[in-house]
């Protein structure tokens, strides 16, 4: 059946008024209380919304509210590894082509970072669109360095995320125990109250690094020649690994007795 004879039946449905009840019509019993029951009729509409009529109707819903409208969210990807504070090195098209975002405060927009990617932050960011976020996917890598962009951060499994300074503005979203979150601030910036990492690997800067008290889902990982990594007998710590914990050459890690490690 053409789109054209599709197209003149569901005219006719709609401007053809509906047939009055019959005693052939099907009826609809509505419960009132129990054991009253009140028959209601109902057109009957069989000989009218054809099958034709439905996939016509159909086919207008669809051009009228695109594949990606209906689902309620559009996905932006990056071109290459450019800065991703700029709207228009993002595109609808996978190599980052396409229609870019109008802005960062739109509801349901979706940055990814794709497989083999490296995004390094030159400005300031904000997504502050409900329901928007930043998917960092499996082989992508987000480098926010001092930036501290104000997003929500989805991580992959195999996908990184790389600080060296303040972060008080991320908001973790969905974190894969198979990602990265590379620390490489001074301690003092280091968050751990209300969060879970993925894989956390420590290379702070500072003299000595205190993580504090933290928990991973993944792996720890204390990367090579970091400065000396301590525990003070001060202030009791609670490490929780959800996965290995590895110390790298050129690093010292001195734990007080009340550092517990789970």
């Amino acid at each position: 059946m053409s789109l054209r004879h599709a197209t003149c039946t569901l005219n006719n449905l709609f401007r053809r008024p509906l047939p009055r009840p019959t005693q052939h019509s099907p009826q609809l019993l509505m419960t009132i209380a129990p054991r009253e029951r009140v028959p209601a009729a109902l057109p009957d509409l069989g000989a009218r919304f054809t099958r034709a009529a439905h996939s016509c109707f159909l086919l207008v819903f669809a051009a009228v509210f695109p594949a990606t409208q209906l689902h309620g969210q559009t996905t932006y990807f990056l071109t290459g590894g450019a800065d991703p504070s700029v709207a228009a090195n993002w595109g609808t098209s996978t190599d980052g082509s396409g229609a870019h975002p109008a802005n960062f405060t739109t509801a349901s927009q979706i940055f990814a970072i794709q497989s083999a990617q490296t995004a390094a932050l030159i400005s300031a960011w904000t997504v502050s669109g409900s329901g928007s976020k930043v998917v960092v996917n499996n082989g992508g890598t987000l480098t926010a360095a001092d930036k501290n962009p104000a997003i929500t951060l989805d991580l992959a499994s195999g996908a990184t995320y790389s600080v060296t300074g303040s972060y008080s503005a991320l908001n973790f979203g969905t974190i894969n125990s198979g990602s990265t979150f590379a620390f490489g601030a001074g301690s003092s910036s280091f968050r751990t109250s209300g969060i879970t990492y993925g894989g956390l690997t420590w290379q702070s800067s500072s003299a000595t690094g205190t993580p504090g008290t933290f928990t991973t889902t993944g792996n720890f990982t204390i990367a090579a020649n970091t400065a000396q990594v301590v525990t003070t007998s001060a202030t009791s710590n609670t490490w929780t690994i959800g996965g290995d914990a590895t110390i790298n050459s050129g690093t010292t890690l001195a734990l007080a007795p009340n550092t517990n490690i789970r």
